[in-house]
């Protein structure tokens, strides 16, 4: 840049002999500081320029535009080449993440053929001699010998024989619980198509309590709670930078696009970093967002929790309490994500208490995480609505009434499945 000054200022200058001859290093350093205070403040003026240069230079108000010019473009370049970067690790990341569906349709599709191939026979057989007219069925791996059973048959015009008929006959045939996931009742084409999961012996039942900051309509936190096919329970809870509708645009964009990443199946650590890579390159300005996902195996009971940036959550089994903290930052600050992960056993009848810093940054005293917990001990068991609207009530005391951020709890109370 120092050169680029020179010839674009100072060459055609009538000083130049005196300037960059007799006065060289004095002239050097004095520009190369003048670049420094462009850096430092963002543009110079004329109270930057000192010393020889001060007395010397013919052209200041030139050499002034030049450098600010220049640095101006540097700023633009710099920026526009780390987006660059940034967009060549996105696609690297999307094509990651391509690969990994592709792969696991793959394992779907060709995993243990013999085992498939004997259930869809089977189950073929045993349904012609029931007069059932079954058009085609096909069966893909869940894993750890789990099926997915899809079917089409003749319509049963929309009398649910899916329901009433294949599911109590499937439970029978392979001797384990199945469940309609979806179906697709066509009166028009005479057929009918359908897909039976293994029923989960947990499940979760969840409330969400929210409140937006005092003179604000929107709040900047979002979620989202999904069942996958897969048997886990997803929740997503996200607090945008700021609060506002500003901060709802980021939230919800986080939360959306994960939930479908996740959806699609993909590797969750893949889908984390897919949000990283997605608030990065949104926008030239600041856009950031807490990451806050909890995924539960709803046939082990196993749960697994990754934050980025994110408030602290709490489980608690009967009177013990006991936490999980973030000390990474959020996601849209930095190229790479710092992962923050806890696998956890769960229990029928533990409770999950997600919840974003409006909450637990509601007392300021020294220690201020340790009111919730405390206050999780003392409560007796109740259902999740309750302990949910207690949380958020206890928050706003806190603050003397007044919402000074946006405050979202969501309780998620692990059971077992009652089964009928």
């Amino acid at each position: 840049m120092l050169d680029q000054v020179c010839t674009k200022n100072c060459q055609q200058c009538n000083g130049y002999e005196t300037c960059w001859g007799e006065n060289f290093y004095s002239t050097y350093r004095e520009l190369f500081d003048l670049l420094a205070l462009a850096e430092l403040y963002g543009e110079v003026n004329t109270k930057h320029i000192k010393g020889r240069l001060a007395k010397n230079c013919f052209q200041q108000f030139k050499l002034l535009t030049t450098v600010n010019h220049l640095f101006e473009r540097c700023q633009s370049d710099y920026y526009w080449r780390r987006k660059l970067d940034e967009s060549k690790s996105f696609l690297a990341n999307q094509l990651q993440g391509m690969a990994q569906i592709i792969n696991k349709l793959a394992v779907e599709v060709t995993a243990d053929p013999e085992f498939r191939a004997e259930i869809e026979s089977r189950l073929m057989t045993c349904l012609n001699r029931a007069g059932i007219n079954i058009k085609e069925i096909s069966v893909l791996g869940l894993g750890e010998q789990r099926v997915e059973i899809r079917v089409k048959q003749k319509s049963c015009n929309r009398k649910r024989e899916c329901q009433y008929l294949m599911t109590p006959l499937m439970c029978q045939l392979l001797g384990e619980d199945y469940a309609v996931w979806e179906r697709n009742c066509q009166l028009e084409n005479s057929e009918c198509s359908y897909c039976l999961t293994p029923v989960y012996p947990y499940e979760v039942r969840t409330v969400v309590c929210k409140l937006p900051k005092d003179g604000n309509d929107a709040s900047g936190d979002d979620h989202a709670l999904n069942e996958l096919k897969d048997g886990h329970f997803v929740a997503i809870l996200s607090d945008g930078m700021g609060n506002g509708n500003k901060a709802a645009v980021q939230s919800s964009a986080t939360v959306s696009i994960l939930e479908k990443l996740l959806e699609s199946g993909v590797d969750r650590d893949f889908a984390v970093r897919m949000i990283n890579s997605v608030l990065l390159l949104r926008s030239p300005e600041e856009s950031f967002a807490t990451v806050d996902l909890t995924l539960m195996d709803l046939y082990t009971g196993k749960t697994e929790f990754i934050k980025i940036g994110a408030a602290t959550t709490y489980i608690k089994r009967g009177r013990e309490v006991w936490s999980l903290k973030s000390t990474s930052l959020p996601a849209g600050i930095l190229n790479s994500v710092d992962l923050e992960r806890t696998v956890v056993q769960l229990q029928p009848g533990d409770l999950i208490i997600m919840v974003t810093d409006g909450v637990v940054d509601s007392k300021i005293e020294v220690g201020k995480e340790d009111w919730m917990i405390r206050a999780l001990r003392q409560v007796e068991v109740v259902g999740p609505e309750a302990l949910g609207e207690y949380l958020l009530n206890l928050a706003r005391i806190n603050q003397e009434g007044i919402c000074k951020d946006d405050m979202t709890v969501i309780v998620l109370h692990f059971l077992e499945k009652e089964l009928f």
